[in-house]
């Protein structure tokens, strides 16, 4: 029994030592990375928010000021050992880290993502203005479609037609790194229909675009607030749930004909008509 006492007592005491944390139901010191953060290679503005993410769950964040974000990330002694990603400003990071037990102070730890990358599904919901229903992106921003691009349809894939540099700087695409997904909106009658949510991937390797009704959808850089629809005009236009485009605002329905002339040319005159026959003779007068 003394044996089995002492035994008890060594494994205790070897537990204390490697695993504190675990014993006395105490977190182990946090890790903790100074993050250089950097999307295309260029360093992220101040205010730039910088995420860390253990098995698919955010465990830690910090705000990049001057270049670098300090992101601490606590946890026990399970986390030793586990791969640490990291999400800069909504796009995933290239580089990875590992959780180390006990914490520590890493030496500056360069992250860069790439902006053709986005971090998670691409969240697609709808939003009421007026007397229409409109889609818009999780947190509520407005999506468009443009009418110049190739709807996906009948197999035939979309095409973007928003192409250039200042086409995307204004028009910046809905980006998503897996299948998209139909927020689900029990308040309102009809939601984002997930079976008319698809993806195309762009051919200036921009990344995975998300499509609605075979449409590639896009923000409007001015739109600064969930609610704005500043870009409904000309071949842009809002998306009703059903897949068609919305007419309002400045917008008229696209793509008609060319009007016909007012009025057609003056037709020519008939020919004159024949002579009548002479009329019967009147009846005779009566007797005197």
């Amino acid at each position: 029994m003394f044996k089995v006492r002492i035994l008890a007592l060594a494994v205790m005491a070897a537990m204390l030592l490697l695993f504190p944390g675990i014993v006395m139901g105490q977190q182990v010191p946090p890790h903790i990375s100074a993050v250089s953060a950097t999307i295309d290679g260029e360093a992220v503005a101040d205010g730039t928010e910088v995420t860390a993410w253990i098995d698919g769950e955010q465990v830690g964040s910090g705000i990049s000021e001057g270049g670098v974000a300090v992101v601490r990330i606590d946890g026990d002694a399970s986390f030793t050992g586990k791969t640490i990603s990291f999400v800069v400003g909504g796009f995933a990071g290239e580089e990875t880290d590992t959780w180390e037990q006990g914490g520590h102070a890493d030496a500056e730890f360069a992250v860069n993502a790439s902006s053709s990358m986005v971090a998670g599904s691409a969240m697609v919901a709808t939003a009421w203005a007026g007397l229409s229903q409109y889609l818009v992106d999780g947190d509520g921003m407005t999506l468009y479609l443009f009418t110049n691009d190739t709807q996906g349809a009948g197999g035939a894939d979309a095409v973007s037609a928003c192409t250039s540099d200042g086409c995307m700087q204004a028009w910046p695409p809905l980006l998503t790194g897996s299948d998209p997904t139909a927020v689900e909106q029990p308040e309102y009658r009809t939601n984002a229909d997930a079976d008319m949510l698809g993806t195309l991937v762009r051919a200036d390797g921009k990344g995975t675009q998300v499509t609605y009704n075979g449409w590639p959808l896009y923000y409007y850089v001015r739109d600064l607030a969930a609610g704005d629809a500043i870009g409904q005009y000309g071949p842009w236009y809002a998306v009703a749930p059903h897949g068609s485009l919305l007419v309002g605002g400045s917008n008229v329905a696209p793509a008609a004909g060319e009007s016909g002339a007012m009025a057609g040319e003056t037709g020519a005159s008939g020919a004159k008509g024949d002579k009548g026959d002479t009329g019967a003779a009147g009846s005779a007068g009566s007797a005197g």
